[in-house]
């Protein structure tokens, strides 16, 4: 699952973050750092953390969230996975931010059923089969705008894209696993 938060000089201390990382030149021409969960050995994610160039009027940043622990680094050093948003709060100007998020979910084939039909056989040549469908959500109440289910050998993959606010103060990325989850329960049903 990766957040995507755009922001502007008027809205995040640019000075403030490089300081943090030492006034390396590099910083400012965009860089990736992982981050570590504070118990390395069975921390329930980690991170990669990306930014592009932070010399420009607009400023691009990428949180990725991974499952499972991650190694320290010998030089590793706070903010851990875990209080990873608090920590990038302090950049902002405001307690809150959009982001386009993006997150994958795969599931047993045998455990959940789609609500439309797949595979589908079609008049296509060469014996061509439907077995995935895209969908554009307009009214969903939860930000997320489209979920691409695709029905594979073994397992369903299901993509789903969403705008959701980063509320630093009370940001648990759990929660909006849950929130993309339950839409996807929607459209991609538990088998009984």
């Amino acid at each position: 699952m990766y957040y995507l938060v755009s922001s502007t000089t008027r809205e995040f201390d640019v000075a403030k973050f490089r300081a943090y990382f030492g006034d390396k030149p590099d910083v400012l021409d965009g860089s990736c750092v992982g981050v570590a969960p504070r118990d390395e050995e069975f921390g329930a994610y980690h991170i990669h953390f990306q930014w592009q160039r932070l010399t420009g009027p607009k400023l691009n940043f990428r949180i990725e969230y991974f499952r499972g622990p991650r190694s320290h680094e010998p030089d590793e050093h706070e903010p851990f996975a875990e209080d990873f948003m608090g920590w990038f709060a302090q950049f902002f100007t405001s307690p809150a931010v959009e982001s386009h998020l993006h997150a994958r979910f795969r599931y047993e084939l045998s455990s959940r059923h789609s609500a439309f039909p797949l595979p589908k056989a079609t008049t296509l040549a060469d014996g061509a089969e439907l077995y995935g469908i895209a969908l554009r959500l307009t009214a969903n109440r939860d930000g997320v705008s489209s979920i691409k289910l695709t029905q594979g050998k073994k397992d369903w993959l299901i993509e789903t894209v969403a705008d959701r606010l980063i509320e630093f103060g009370e940001f648990e990325p759990f929660k909006d696993v849950d929130v993309l989850a339950s839409t996807v329960s929607k459209f991609l049903e538990l088998t009984s």
